[in-house]
């Protein structure tokens, strides 16, 4: 029932998920909802009216028969009760013996089955007499001259005693677990003297037995319980899960807080109705459910409905606005549908198309017997994967190129009912392909007739790059040799760009090699290298530097023929000397007046004279000499005081001071080819005197002064001649460009091919307060780093 009413009460929570549903249902689905509805409330309330009456009735039917089951009970004691007095008056008016007592106590007990013994107990409370009931197999409770010890005999003894009146004791456990109620009758004699007791024993278990009917057994657990509800003595063990309804009454007598407690217990009948009133709400719940899954599965098919509809009308505008043509014809070539797009690609309206057979509109009159062909092709599904082309017309008459790609058309049951045919307009397509096939023409035309090797490769795991493109000339240049197509990457072992020269040993020349780092038509990163030949070009430099050695020696040899008579001079006075001292000497030897101290001094002045001699022709072999030009360590003091001590012979006779600033042992050594340097600094010096020919002698002063810097050496050549205007600068240093009229035009350009191949830059600056200076850098030599670079010497001279 409390079951039933609860969920009577959680009835609005679960139809929330039906109030849901329902407010987006449509009419179609509220008439069944509510006759379900309404079913289901009619069927809860007739279930509901069923219960309670059931109960009622299985509460009116216990309480009677509880109440029959406590008046057989009481009217059995009672019974008990008056024998068991009776029993005592007749033993009190005569003097029975044992033999009289047991006739008497069998006659009750014949009459009181349910007792289990009877016997006499004297005023001592010793037990005199008993008699069992020979149906009943129980223990003697009191034998025969044993004083009674037991609490609740001594009670009931004492109490019938005092009273004088038969009195029940309380329920108490004897032997083998079994529940007792015993009766006490006062014996008195006339004089009202107290002689004993008469007691009987009565099984709690067989009163029960013996006032519960049969019928009873099946339908009610009934308990004797004592004051505090614990069980004393049942008609049996039932499942108390079956229980549904309980009552009880008080058992006087025997009094003593006793009562009789009936427990109903489920029937078939009742079974049979739970079992119809859970029937009735499976079912009820089945017919829920199952609305409420037909509503879910109609809610889903018109989702269902509305996607199938949205995705038909998306597909549709697909079709529509795509350019593409789309033909479907049936197995018998007849047309059974077109879009939009083959109407506008053609003009030809869908109604004119569709249900057309061959010839098409679409199809030009010049090429019947093709189009046929193609159309039996794809009816007979032989049509090419990569589709047909084919000339359509349109309806204004003009043509168009078209590729058509045929698929078969399979219905829901995987039939086949036709073929599905889209057409593409490809004429632009096809005149850009034939555009861009022309333009590849062209350039690989214009890559052949290059005179450069044009290639690309890629490198692989392996090191060796896989050649992607060569032109003609790479494939003659490197495409015979011995590593096949591979020659020009096998001698460039670099993944870096620029520009690179390389010999190539197979043909002996050179090649000059741009490389790149590209994205190939994969988008791979791949070199693309434009290789030039360049042997010509080399052997043109090489030939320059030849000639530019000649023309530096050429430079020498004229400046020493321009200083011939100033070097004879230089060399007339230490052999005059050499002459005289030794003319001086013989003199003496032949007067016989010299003796050898007087010689000493005059042959170690000719030794001095020889040397200063021989000097001066040293200077002037190494100054001339032919050689190649050789860079190593080298003391700058030493190549500026040659240098000065050659120009010094000709600033004599112009009268030009040449000094030396800032020129000290403490300068360390350059990197530097000697005789190269010494040419600049005599060439620079002899410009000097030459623009200074104007000049007032008081200022005729050439200073060459020497600074340092944290790797380099700096000089300077300053003079205080005319000057060199700003508009001829530049091209002081092109070759045969003079402002001397006797001049070759060479001096300068070889000062600067000189300076740049000492990596420095020869410049020229206004010397203050007149003048001009030239400026250049050599740098300081470095043991760890050029030490390597020098090389013996060798001579080249022709």
């Amino acid at each position: 029932m409390d079951t039933l009413l609860f969920n009577i009460k959680r009835l609005p929570n679960l139809l929330d998920p039906f109030k849901r549903i329902f407010a987006k249902a449509n009419l179609l689905w509220i008439t069944p909802l509510v006759g379900m509805i309404l079913f289901i409330i009619a069927m809860a309330a007739f279930l509901l009216i069923l219960h309670v009456r059931d109960e009622r009735l299985i509460r009116e039917t216990m309480m009677r028969d509880i109440e029959l089951s406590r008046q057989t009970i009481r009217k059995n004691l009672q019974s008990t009760q008056d024998k068991m007095a009776q029993m005592a008056r007749d033993m009190a008016r005569e003097i029975v013996d044992d033999l009289g007592f047991i006739r008497l106590a069998r006659e009750h007990l014949i009459s009181a089955p349910e007792l289990a013994h009877i016997g006499y107990m004297d005023n001592e409370r010793f037990a005199r007499w008993s008699i069992s009931n020979e149906n009943l197999v129980l223990p003697e409770l009191h034998p025969a001259d044993e004083l009674i010890e037991e609490a609740e005999s001594y009670w009931a003894f004492i109490t019938a005693k005092d009273s004088a009146k038969p009195v029940f004791s309380r329920p108490y456990i004897g032997p083998n677990n079994v529940a007792f109620l015993e009766l006490h009758a006062p014996i008195a004699n006339d004089r009202g003297h107290f002689l004993g007791t008469v007691y009987a024993a009565l099984p709690i278990t067989s009163l029960l037995d013996e006032a519960i009917p049969k019928e009873f057994q099946g339908r009610y657990l009934i308990s004797i319980i004592d004051g505090g509800g614990n069980p004393i003595a049942s008609n049996g063990s039932r499942n108390l899960e079956r229980a549904v309804e309980a009552y009880e009454v008080i058992l006087d007598p025997p009094g003593q807080g006793l009562k009789l407690r009936a427990i109903a217990l489920q029937s078939n009948t009742q079974l049979i109705q739970s079992m119809l009133t859970w029937t009735v709400a499976g079912l009820s719940i089945v017919i829920i459910w199952g609305f409420f899954m037909l509503m879910r599965h109609g809610h889903a098919r018109t989702k269902a409905e509305n996607q199938l509809y949205a995705e038909a009308e998306f597909r549709k505008a697909i079709e529509n606005s795509v350019s593409t043509g789309l033909c479907v014809f049936d197995l018998q070539g007849k047309i059974t549908y077109s879009n939009p797009g083959l109407t506008k690609m053609t003009g030809f309206a869908e109604e004119l198309l569709i249900g057309t057979s061959c010839p098409f509109p679409f199809w030009p009159n010049t090429q019947p017997t093709e189009h046929k062909q193609n159309l039996d092709m794809m009816l007979s599904g032989m049509a090419p994967e990569n589709g047909l082309e084919q000339i359509m017309i349109r309806k204004d008459g003009s043509q168009f190129t078209a590729r058509l790609y045929v698929s078969p058309l399979i219905n829901a049951n995987g039939e086949q009912t036709g073929w599905m045919t889209s057409i593409t307009d490809i004429t632009e397509p096809k005149r850009i392909r034939e555009e861009l096939a022309a333009a590849q023409e062209r350039f690989i035309t214009v890559l052949e007739a290059l005179d450069a090797a044009i290639s690309v490769s890629t490198p692989t795991e392996n090191g060796v790059c896989d050649l992607l493109f060569a032109n003609s000339y790479y494939r003659l240049w490197f495409s015979d040799t011995s590593d096949g197509a591979f020659g020009l990457n096998s001698i460039i072992q670099t993944t870096e760009q620029g520009v690179f020269e390389c010999f190539w040993k197979e043909n002996q020349r050179w090649f000059e090699v741009r490389r790149r780092t590209i994205n190939w038509v994969d988008r791979r990163l791949v070199y693309m290298d434009v290789t030039t030949d360049i042997t010509e070009r080399k052997l043109a430099a090489e030939n320059a530097k030849i000639q530019q050695e000649k023309l530096q020696f050429t430079s020498r040899l004229v400046t020493m023929g321009e200083m011939a008579s100033l070097l004879a001079h230089e060399l007339n006075q230490p052999l005059s000397a050499i002459s005289n001292y030794s003319m001086g000497g013989v003199s003496r030897l032949k007067s016989g007046r010299c003796t050898a101290d007087d010689l000493l001094p005059m042959l170690e002045k000719v030794t001095q004279q020889a040397q200063r001699a021989g000097n001066v022709i040293r200077r002037i072999r190494e100054f001339v000499k032919r050689k190649a030009p050789q860079r190593k360590s080298a003391t700058l003091h030493k190549i500026i005081e040659d240098a000065v001590v050659f120009a010094e012979i000709d600033a004599k006779n112009r009268e030009v001071e040449i000094v030396i600033e800032a020129l000290g042992d403490d300068f360390p050594d350059v990197f530097a080819d000697r005789i190269l340097i010494e040419q600049v600094l005599l060439n620079l010096i002899k410009n000097g005197m030459d623009a200074m020919v104007n000049t007032p002698s008081i200022y005729r002063r050439i200073a060459v002064k020497v600074e340092r810097t944290s790797k380099t050496l700096v000089l300077s050549v300053s003079d205080h001649g005319s000057g060199i205007p700003e508009a001829i600068r530049d091209k002081l240093f092109e070759p045969f460009f003079s402002t001397k009229s006797e001049g070759m035009g060479m001096g300068l350009n070889i000062c600067r091919s000189v300076i740049e191949y000492h990596d420095s830059r020869l410049e020229i600056e206004e010397n203050q307060p007149m003048g001009t200076r030239f400026v250049f850098a050599l740098p300081i030599y470095q043991k760890h780093i050029h030490q390597p670079l020098e090389e013996e010497n060798h001579d080249i001279t022709q």
